[in-house]
């Protein structure tokens, strides 16, 4: 299939999203991300900015490679006020699914890119950021000694969660039963460890708790 793209670069943070959309099967995941890295790549990578992707220079990003995705849900400030026990955590996410994508050179994370899964398409998300796709990544590589430790019985998935009221990440694990290991929290608001495994409800309790001051009014 032949694609028309047009590029319309917009500054989020320090990411970068596009225009650039493809219908959505599930086994045109991976070919889809690979068009939209080249992309990225062709079109935002110069040598005055590639410190900023994680690059060492714009040679290097040539090689850049996706790894393994994480499916992730965005957990709104509307979803974590109406949570209750009864509920689970994946009904309380906004219904747009992305998919996280580690951006690595010889398997080492350097940045990430985000695919969107919308209205039967995906599209081509935010591409970008260094420290926090490396903090994510040093969770992921930490997980199996954390399942020990918590004896979270295997075999069990993973899941990326995103709480932007709060600006943190946690990885869900999913098996018999459903954990949360913290994998980008801010310690003086949420006194939680990156190296321990919580039960959902433990966390999205913490997580309501700590946004009920807020005002709705002032949320985006």
């Amino acid at each position: 299939m032949k694609n028309k793209m047009m590029v319309f670069i917009t500054l989020l943070g320090m990411g970068y999203s596009c225009g650039f959309a493809q219908v959505e099967s599930g086994e045109e995941l991976t070919k889809f991300a690979e068009k939209s890295l080249k992309m990225y790549i062709e079109n935002i990578i110069a040598q005055k900015n590639v410190a900023n992707f994680g690059f060492k220079n714009a040679e290097e990003a040539q090689n850049a490679a996706l790894g393994k995705p994480l499916r992730m849900r965005t957990l709104s400030f509307e979803g974590i006020q109406h949570y209750d026990s009864s509920q689970s955590i994946e009904s309380l996410a906004v219904a747009t699914v992305s998919y996280w994508f580690p951006v690595e050179i010889d398997g080492k994370i350097r940045t990430k890119m985000i695919i969107i899964s919308r209205e039967g398409k995906y599209i081509a998300g935010e591409f970008g950021q260094v420290q926090g796709p490396l903090a994510i990544g040093s969770r992921l590589k930490m997980l199996p000694q954390i399942v020990e430790t918590s004896k979270f019985r295997t075999p069990y998935s993973t899941e990326l969660i995103w709480a932007p009221i709060l600006k943190a990440y946690f990885l869900l694990i999913k098996g018999e039963e459903k954990r949360l290991v913290p994998a980008i929290v801010h310690a003086e608001m949420l006194e939680l460890s990156t190296e321990k495994a919580y039960p959902v409800k433990e966390v999205m309790v913490l997580l309501k708790n700590k946004t009920a001051k807020i005002n709705p009014e002032i949320v985006q």
